[in-house]
C-alpha cells in the first residue's frame, strides 16, 4: 500500500511537468516507441526540426511528442530498470545499450525557483449559513406537529485578499549521439514553468 501511495504521489508530481520546446534532427532519425503493452515499434523522424512536447508519462517512461501538422510522432522512451530521471536537477545518461534505442541519449535539467511581490486585490468567495425551516406532518389520525430543521444555504459575495506567485521555471537540454561516440544526430531544448498562488491573507467573505 506504501509503494502504491508512494507511486501515485510522485505520478501526480511529475503530470504537471510538461517541457515544450524545439527538437532537431539532424539526419532522419529512427525511435523505438514502448507501447502500453511493452511491445516495441519503430517510430521514423525524418530530418528537420519540430516543435516537440516532453513529459513524464509513468515513473518509468518518458514521451516526446513530435508536431508535424496532423500526424504528430508520438515516441515513449522506457528508462532502465532502477534508473530514474532527474525531476528538479541533474545529469542525464541513458546509453542505447541500456534503453534499447539505437542512440544513446544525454543531457541535464536545471531548475529555478522564484515569487513575485505581494499583490493585494479583491476576489469572489463564498460561504455558508443556515436557514431556519419548518414544515407540518399529519398522521392518518389527524394528529398534526411541526418539524424544523437548520438547512445550509450557500451565499456568494467578495473578500480582500493578498497573495504572491511562486514560479518553478526547469529547463531541458537533451542529445541523442551515435553510441559511443559524440556525433549529435538529434537534440532537444525545453522549457516549463510551474505557477503556484500562495495566500498571505484572506480577509471574511461578505
Amino acid at each position: 500500500m506504501r509503494a502504491i501511495l508512494l507511486t501515485l504521489t510522485l505520478l501526480s508530481i511529475t503530470s504537471c511537468i510538461n517541457f515544450r520546446g524545439t527538437f532537431t534532427a539532424n539526419e532522419n532519425l529512427k525511435l523505438i516507441h514502448t507501447t502500453v503493452f511493452g511491445n516495441d515499434k519503430v517510430r521514423n523522424v525524418p530530418a528537420g526540426s519540430y516543435a516537440t512536447r516532453f513529459k513524464f508519462t509513468s515513473e518509468d517512461k518518458v514521451k516526446f511528442t513530435f508536431e508535424n501538422g496532423d500526424n504528430d510522432i508520438e515516441v515513449k522512451v522506457k528508462l532502465p530498470e532502477n534508473r530514474t530521471f532527474p525531476r528538479e536537477k541533474g545529469e542525464i545518461n541513458l546509453p542505447a545499450s541500456q534503453t534499447g534505442q539505437r542512440y544513446d541519449i544525454k543531457g541535464f535539467i536545471d531548475t529555478r525557483y522564484s515569487r513575485s511581490d505581494v499583490r493585494r486585490e479583491r476576489e469572489s468567495c463564498s460561504y455558508t449559513v443556515y436557514r431556519r425551516e419548518c414544515r407540518t406532518t399529519c398522521d392518518r389520525r389527524g394528529n398534526c406537529r411541526q418539524i424544523c430543521d437548520r438547512v445550509p444555504v450557500t451565499r456568494y459575495g467578495y473578500q480582500e485578499v493578498e497573495y504572491r506567485y511562486r514560479y518553478t521555471d526547469r529547463d531541458l537540454k537533451l542529445e541523442m549521439t551515435v553510441p559511443g561516440s559524440d556525433a549529435i544526430v538529434g537534440s532537444y531544448r525545453g522549457d516549463d514553468r510551474d505557477v503556484q498562488k500562495d495566500y498571505v491573507y484572506r480577509g471574511r467573505c461578505f
